[in-house]
């Protein structure tokens, strides 16, 4: 009778450690599945992120490619300007220094002395 309660003892002490060694296992079993659904919310979090940002930097460098074409445009009208005022004067210079405009202030001038 001894031998079979040492059995009995023997048996509910394993009996025992095995549930607390299931135990164990499932808590920490539960905690690595907390973690990578954790793990998983943080990587959609980022991966939307992401897309807003890159959303947001393609939005971003359109606008700044319209502003660059505003720029061009800008420029252009300044060059085309420019290069009138250029022509302009050139032309004044030319009708000043031009002999038909020596002839006609010579005669205008002779006109007005008489």
């Amino acid at each position: 009778m001894k031998v079979a309660e040492d059995h009995a003892k023997k048996a509910a002490a394993d009996a025992s450690r095995l549930a607390e060694e299931l135990r164990q296992e499932q808590d920490h079993s539960s905690q690595i599945e907390k973690a990578r659904r954790s793990a998983e919310t943080a990587a959609k979090d980022l991966q939307t992120r992401l897309d807003e940002a890159e959303a947001a930097a393609m939005q971003g460098g359109r606008k700044i490619v319209q502003k660059m074409e505003q720029v061009r445009e800008s420029e252009r009208a300044f060059q085309a300007i420019h290069s009138y005022q250029l022509h302009r004067e050139s032309i004044k210079k030319q009708d000043i220094t031009s002999p038909n405009n020596n002839r006609f202030s010579k005669f205008f001038h002779q006109q007005t002395q008489r």
